[in-house]
């Protein structure tokens, strides 16, 4: 791939994961008139989840359309006897299998959108991105659980995980003593909530990078198809399982968790819910899409690079909304006395991913003898950017 593609694909990648998140802040920040005939706030992170889920499947259908265009066919052949039972003789699984088995880490990706998305309801944009780091974290406690002695902790890589904990600490402690950063004030409960599920959602999301490196070895899927099987299955577990529960379960959503019947009526009734969601749509579709062709060709170094400059342009936006266009938007963040010291954490958090992934080498530490192999990117582009650093060789 030429200097001047990989260039175009990391500023889409950067533009479109600014997007992702900022659309979605300012999705649940509109009003609009529900089931009851009232105006009402757009809180709906359940729906944020399913935008996610349907836009993942997009990439996947115009991948099996483009494929069918150009006459090709399903990657593995089909194994017409046992189409869901393993190979014997090779060890590979059938399509079918495969396509099952890429169910388990898209139920996953869907709980951990989720929790995230209510996290983003009490806490700043910025905020909800760089505790998306703490994913290094408990995905490299995860894997040392699963894989034991294969996957040994080296003192270089303790530093760097100490360096992220000490990051997120230091932001989620400025963060709640000084108070939210936004328009819109929230108490210290409700901060601390907020940053409770974004911090859940990464624990969810490193079961899934852990769970995807131990499941997923004979899959060899392409990552558009994965991206799509995982949207399918998600879609479907939405409809099946989630939205009932969630029905059933007593909520402030019209006396339920979240009410779906609700939540269309809003959106039938309000043009910018459906401008919003849609451009959610397209940005996550085009994220994945070109997550999945980036990835191959991005070096840990890149990576890191891009999850810093996307956290930074969020936060950047966030000061203008507030400073330049409307100091009533809920969107808009505040240059608070704290926010100094959430930024010297937020330093800390990128300087423990480099030390982490041996892209800076302190003097005094041993490190391995072999060249230090680019991170592993998982097989969900959603989650690239923000767990390969993790994987600190491949698999």
């Amino acid at each position: 791939m030429s200097s001047g593609n990989i260039v175009a694909l990391s500023v889409a990648v950067l533009l479109t994961g600014m997007l992702n998140t900022c659309s979605t802040k300012v999705l649940f920040s509109q009003y609009s008139t529900g089931a009851d005939g009232k105006s009402e706030k757009f809180t709906k992170p359940w729906f944020g989840a399913w935008n996610m889920l349907t836009a993942m499947l997009f990439v996947g259908i115009i991948d099996a359309v483009f494929r069918r265009l150009k006459g090709e066919t399903k990657t593995v052949p089909m194994d017409t006897e046992a189409p869901f039972v393993p190979k014997d003789t090779t060890g590979e699984y059938s399509y079918m299998q495969k396509a099952l088995i890429v169910a388990v880490p898209g139920c996953f990706d869907l709980l951990a959108t989720g929790l995230m998305w209510i996290g983003i309801l009490y806490i700043p944009a910025s905020i909800v991105m760089i505790l998306r780091g703490s994913c290094i974290i408990f995905t490299a406690i995860g894997a040392r659980i699963v894989f034991g002695a294969a996957r040994p902790v080296r003192t270089f890589q303790v530093v760097g995980l100490s360096l992220c904990m000490g990051g997120i600490g230091i932001t989620g402690l400025a963060q709640v003593t000084g108070g939210s950063s936004g328009a819109v004030a929230g108490d210290d409960s409700s901060i601390a909530f907020g940053m409770g599920m974004v911090v859940l959602a990464q624990i969810v999301q490193a079961v899934q990078l852990v769970g995807e490196e131990w499941l997923m070895k004979g899959c060899d899927l392409p990552g558009f198809q994965v991206v799509g099987w995982e949207g399918f299955w998600g879609v479907i577990v939405m409809i099946v399982f989630v939205y009932p529960v969630l029905w059933a379960l007593p909520g402030q959503d019209h006396g339920h968790m979240e009410d779906a019947f609700d939540t269309y009526e809003q959106i039938k009734n309000s043009s910018a819910v459906q401008a919003l969601a849609l451009t959610y749509l397209f940005s996550c579709a085009t994220f994945n899409a070109t997550g999945i062709v980036i990835s191959g060709v991005l070096s840990a170094v890149h990576r890191v690079i891009l999850v810093a400059i996307t956290t930074l342009l969020i936060w950047g936006f966030g000061l203008y909304v507030h400073y330049c266009y409307d100091s009533t938007s809920e969107f808009g963040e505040v240059w608070t006395p704290y926010s100094p010291i959430q930024l010297v954490g937020f330093c800390f958090l990128v300087m423990g991913q480099a030390v982490y992934g041996q892209l800076v080498k302190l003097p005094g530490l041993e490190y391995p003898r072999d060249t230090p192999a680019n991170c592993v990117a998982p097989k969900s582009p959603s989650n690239a950017f923000g767990g390969a650093v993790a994987y600190s060789s491949p698999h």
